[in-house]
């Protein structure tokens, strides 16, 4: 199959790799100790901000954030507790230490509290101090039922029971660095709960802290947690693995050399000890190539996004297939001749498939460049430059590691591994049985991978935390027990609001509080066949229109446009509208309007855009979203009229649409993936057929698992979305470590049989040693408080078993019917 030898410039670089190997290994130790230094100095740190995710040219992104400027909108958290004790002094002044606490903390811009909010029976003074003075039972219930009728306090400050309530905390625009913004979203969550357990109090349920900025903070927490956790268990599982392939052979050659005394028992030790270097060299070239991409990348970036965790098992898949295959060749060769030949050998005719299998790679992680998503485009580059650099790492390392200082006598072992024992016999049993073998691979795989056309998008952001995590039930509490959590926004085009007559303005704001209303009763089905309102609350001006009737004696006389004045802060133009009325007003009303101008947070005068606040359903299937937020464009259309413009926006807005991008750009990366990978292995092996026969055992196994998700109903999610082209690059390294070692066998003199059964016996055995050290590596990941990196360590390690079986059972069967005549030779070797 392969037209020529080893060239002499192959060998000749093998022969100088091998003479300064000692010189590579110190070479790689300063580059290791270069960028770890550099990082020391220059960390690469996590962007947390939700914009992160999204490229800059996206036209949702822009104009999210040009609302933010319109509005000089906030990010806030809600602070959401249960306490049968809120309508008594004693729940009053609980809420105002909460609030004065709470204000206190760093990057606390005010907190907005039912106590101290305005009384809707006497807006002079709060809540807290209205119920303090109320004398009778009677005062009290109709104080709770005004405020239960008050739409700008109902669903906002109380929830629908009077004994759920919400504590607003806006925070600052600038809250610092990511670490810095942390600590203070942590400060907050902490101090809320420090303060309520303090009061001794048991009644109350609570307290539930809740807001984007801490949802995604508490992403990177748990992914930075579990990583750090899973790693050392990953790496410790892989270590077992690798040492049972590498250092228990030797313990038992020792062992039988001792019994026969053949050798003594120290000087075996000895040689165990000096194996150990297999174990050593795997995270040495993980190690290594991840601080050197890391390095890299922060030099020509210098942040990270949300998936960069899932890096390090990544690159730990690609360096251990690579030094597993090149030890156990290696060791293979030992028992033939001493240890400079076989690392010679080793490095001429594993080198290049190393070499192509990293090409291959970093050509299914290129896929992911055509995504949309930010974070996931990072993704595929980070790859891209770790796939390199594990190359570079195992070219400096392995020489030395596998030689020595000085070049060794052959090593005979005369035990046979039990493992290519059954690998004989999994070949001959193919050769027996090959349709029967074929149909029990094909027809369940086929099927699992139809299952794709039933994929959906986990637009519900809560379910990617384990339920007993603070978050998933903050959210799960304010959702049941309060309204939606979710935040969007409506924002329309106006007219100039200021240059209305009266009665304008009126039809326009009742216009607006009927949309409002319409809003408010859309009703969406849950995954639980329940029917609930899909927004639980609509908040902007006619609210605080509404609110103005509460004011005493000036309430009747108080016109549209003095309003509108009135909550703009414009307190001369609001005057001049009064006329001589304008005395009736008291003076601190005048005080506040100034000191709190309300309108301005919902209507940018500038731009004519007015925005409503709307708190949706977090908790709700993708096609339960997609029906609400079809609802809502129908009911503005038929409220507004073709002739006003509007537009939605807001977090809940742009996770839906995240996950549902993430969901299209699977199959392009899927496509792009498998035509970057065929184009490798093409040019690799310089035969189409090859190259197709490599991409079968890879791409049905991957098809299948996510299949799979399907039929199960497993709904995609940021990681799994990337499941697809990440697996294929995994799993074809060893089809075409496979190819390799045949045509390798081949080109030595070996028939097609004879060079099919040695393969099978050698790279199947290092095909297994690697995928299960992997699996077992990938599987700590269901560990994980982050449901995404769950799903995709469980679905990696399917994966990879379902490669295992794809390259030890149908790439034999493929390449069976490419080799007919060649193949009945098989029957004739002794297994």
């Amino acid at each position: 199959m392969l037209e020529q030898p080893v060239s002499i410039v192959a060998s000749r670089l093998v022969v100088l790799l091998v003479r300064l190997r000692v010189f590579a290994f110190l070479t790689g130790l300063a580059l290791l100790g270069a960028a770890y230094w550099y990082l020391q100095a220059h960390p690469v740190y996590y962007n947390r901000a939700m914009e992160s995710f999204f490229p800059e040219e996206d036209e949702r992104l822009q104009f999210y954030r040009a609302s933010r400027d319109w509005f000089h909108s906030e990010h806030t958290l809600l602070v959401v507790y249960r306490d049968p004790e809120l309508w008594t002094s004693m729940g009053m002044e609980r809420q105002q230490r909460l609030v004065r606490t709470l204000e206190k903390c760093p990057g606390v811009h005010r907190v907005l509290a039912l106590a101290t909010s305005p009384a809707p029976t006497n807006p002079m003074l709060t809540v807290a101090d209205v119920l303090n003075k109320s004398r009778t039972d009677a005062e009290i219930a109709d104080l709770r039922q005004r405020i239960r009728q008050t739409r700008l306090y109902c669903g906002v400050t109380i929830g629908p029971d009077l004994t759920t309530t919400a504590l607003v905390v806006q925070l600052h625009q600038q809250l610092g660095t990511p670490e810095e913004a942390g600590a203070k979203l942590e400060t907050i969550r902490r101090t809320a709960r420090l303060l309520l357990q303090t009061e001794n109090a048991a009644q109350i349920q609570g307290p539930y802290t809740a807001g984007t900025l801490l949802m995604i903070h508490d992403v990177y927490e748990y992914t930075a947690q579990d990583g750090r956790r899973l790693q050392f268990y990953s790496v410790l599982l892989m270590a077992l693995v690798i040492a049972g392939a590498f250092i228990f052979p030797d313990m038992r050659e020792v062992w039988r050399r001792y019994r026969l005394r053949q050798g003594g028992l120290l000087s075996g030790l000895r040689d165990v000890l000096i194996s150990s270097r297999w174990l050593v060299l795997p995270f040495l070239v993980i190690y290594s190539a991840l601080t050197w991409s890391e390095a890299i990348w922060g030099l020509l970036r210098g942040e990270m996004t949300m998936v960069g965790s899932a890096i390090s098992s990544l690159v730990a898949v690609i360096g251990v297939t690579a030094v597993v295959h090149l030890g156990l060749h290696y060791r293979e060769l030992r028992s033939r001749m001493n240890s400079q030949q076989a690392l010679q050998q080793t490095l001429l005719y594993l080198g290049p498939a190393i070499f192509w299998v990293s090409m291959t790679t970093a050509g299914g992680f290129a896929s992911l460049l055509v995504c949309q998503i930010k974070p996931v485009y990072d993704f595929g580059m980070i790859m891209m430059l770790a796939t390199i650099l594990v190359g570079v790492a195992i070219l400096l390392f392995f020489p030395l590691t596998a030689m020595g200082w000085q070049s060794q006598p052959l090593y005979n072992q005369r035990w046979k591994s039990w493992t290519k024992l059954w690998l004989d016999r999994l070949l001959v049993l193919l050769d027996r049985r090959p349709w029967l073998s074929s149909s029990w691979l094909l027809l369940p795989g086929v099927t699992l991978a139809l299952g794709m056309a039933r994929l959906q998008p986990q637009t519900d952001f809560t379910n990617n935390f384990r339920p007993d995590t603070e978050v998933y039930q903050s959210y799960r509490f304010i959702e049941d027990s309060f309204g939606g959590a979710g935040q969007l926004e409506l924002i329309l085009s106006t007219p100039d609001l200021y240059s209305l007559s009266n009665d304008e303005l009126r039809q326009y704001i009742g216009k607006l509080r009927r949309l409002e209303d319409r809003l408010m009763a859309l009703e969406v089905v849950m995954e639980s066949g329940q029917s609930v309102k899909g927004i639980s609350k609509a908040l902007s001006i006619p609210d605080f229109y509404d609110f103005l009737d509460n004011l005493p004696a000036v309430a009747g006389f108080l016109t549209p446009r003095a309003r509108l004045f009135l909550l703009a802060g414009n307190v001369p133009a609001a005057r001049k509208e009064l006329g001589v009325g304008a005395v009736l007003v008291p003076a601190n009303v005048w005080q506040r309007a100034q000191e709190n101008p309300i309108l301005l947070s919902f209507w940018n005068p500038v731009e004519r855009k007015l925005r409503i606040l709307l708190q949706a359903r977090e908790r709700l299937s993708a096609w339960a979203k997609r029906t609400l937020l079809a609802q809502l464009e129908d009911c503005c259309r038929q409220e507004l009229g073709e002739e006003t413009a509007f537009l939605l926006t807001g977090v809940y807005l742009m996770l839906a649409g995240l996950i549902e991008s993430v969901l299209r750009d699977q199959a392009y990366t899927t496509v792009v993936s498998l035509g970057c990978m065929f184009l490798m292995a093409l040019v690799a092996f310089r035969s189409w057929r090859l190259a197709l026969i490599a991409l079968v055992p890879t791409v049905l196994p991957v098809l299948a698992v996510v299949g799979t998700m399907g039929w199960i109903n497993l709904p995609v999610n940021i990681a799994t979305a990337m499941l697809a082209s990440v697996a294929m690059g995994m799993t074809i390294d060893s089809s075409l470590l496979y190819l390799y070692r045949l045509r390798e066998e081949q080109l030595a003199g070996q028939s097609f049989a004879g060079a099919l059964l040695l393969t099978h016996r050698s790279t199947g055995a290092a095909l297994l040693v690697a995928s299960f050290a992997l699996v077992f590596g990938f599987s700590v990941l269901t560990q994980s408080r982050f449901i995404p990196l769950v799903h995709f360590g469980l679905l990696a390690a399917l994966a990879l078993l379902g490669g295992v079986i794809g390259n030890l059972v149908l790439l034999p069967l493929l390449l069976r019917l490419t080799h007919r005549s060649a193949w009945r030779e098989l029957a004739s070797f002794p297994v």
